[in-house]
């Protein structure tokens, strides 16, 4: 049997071993638990947190954006001056216009917008509304630059002769209505919303044309001049020479002119237009001025 202080000692070592062998164990669960990794709450700053866009294939093209309103043209300026300046009936108040410095400057401000203005971001209905808003505008201000006048045929070169600018180009009325507006878009009822500041041309209408309002206008526009205009005499239609002028594009557009007239007449009148039975009475070139 071995002596007590041998026992104790053993006693000793057995204990201070378990002790030692505790403390390992608890040291190597704390060490894994340190090391475990943990989910991130968020991405790093630096790295995307979707997908990349997939880059289009070689060759290929990428699809432009869609126009949207932030790119058409402003027009409310000109809008406003119309509203202004317009009657109701269509004759303009050219000396109180004339009389106004902001609103001469207001004008002019607005063309030279449309000097300056790109057409490459508008659409078709877009870069039609501009131009016909443009003829407009010139013509109103070529008027106001000179007035008072009579007519605009009493103003040397008036339609062929005096330049303006539009979209960067030097360009006539003749040609800023024939080559941009006819030939550039086919649309016979134009006629009927560009104004030549004359007693027998259609009236000016009261709001800027836009994409929006452009086929409700050119409608209403192109059916109250053909009532107002058109009348029976003799067995015929007696009608404005604007169809005569321009009689390719109103067969272009109906099939002839007396089928165009038609659709905008009733009774008899509508009748001998789509027989054919049509003549021209003259053309007024008084300025369509407010008496």
């Amino acid at each position: 049997m071995l002596a007590t202080p041998l026992r104790r000692a053993l006693a000793l070592l057995i204990t201070l071993g378990l002790t030692l062998a505790l403390s390992a164990c608890q040291d190597t669960g704390a060490t894994r638990a340190d090391k475990t990794p943990t989910q991130p709450t968020s991405a790093p700053a630096d790295k995307p947190t979707s997908a990349p866009a997939e880059k289009p294939a070689a060759g290929s093209k990428e699809t432009p954006p869609a126009t949207d309103a932030a790119s058409a043209f402003d027009h409310a300026a000109w809008d406003a001056l119309l509203k202004k300046y317009v009657t109701e009936e269509g004759p303009v108040r050219y000396k109180d216009w004339k009389a106004s410095a902001d609103d001469m400057k207001a004008l002019k401000a607005y063309t030279a917008s449309i000097a300056s203005a790109d057409l490459s971001k508008l659409s078709k209905k877009q870069q039609l509304a501009f131009y016909i808003n443009a003829y407009n505008a010139y013509t109103i201000l070529a008027v106001l630059e000179r007035y008072p006048i009579e007519s605009v045929m009493k103003v040397d070169g008036f339609f062929k002769k005096i330049n303006h600018q539009v979209a960067g180009e030097q360009m006539t009325l003749d040609t800023l209505e024939n080559t941009k507006i006819r030939e550039g878009f086919g649309e016979a009822r134009i006629h009927f919303v560009v104004n030549c500041a004359s007693a027998s041309c259609p009236k000016l209408r009261r709001d800027a044309i836009t994409p929006a309002n452009m086929e409700a206008e050119m409608e209403a526009a192109a059916r109250e001049y053909i009532q107002k205009e058109t009348r029976v005499e003799g067995g015929a239609v007696s009608t404005s020479e604007i169809f005569k002028w321009f009689k390719g594009d109103f067969d272009k557009a109906a099939g002839s002119v007396g089928e165009f007239l038609a659709k905008r007449l009733d009774g008899e009148a509508a009748t001998l237009a789509k027989a054919g039975k049509i003549k021209y009475h003259p053309y007024g070139w008084d300025l369509n001025e407010a008496r």
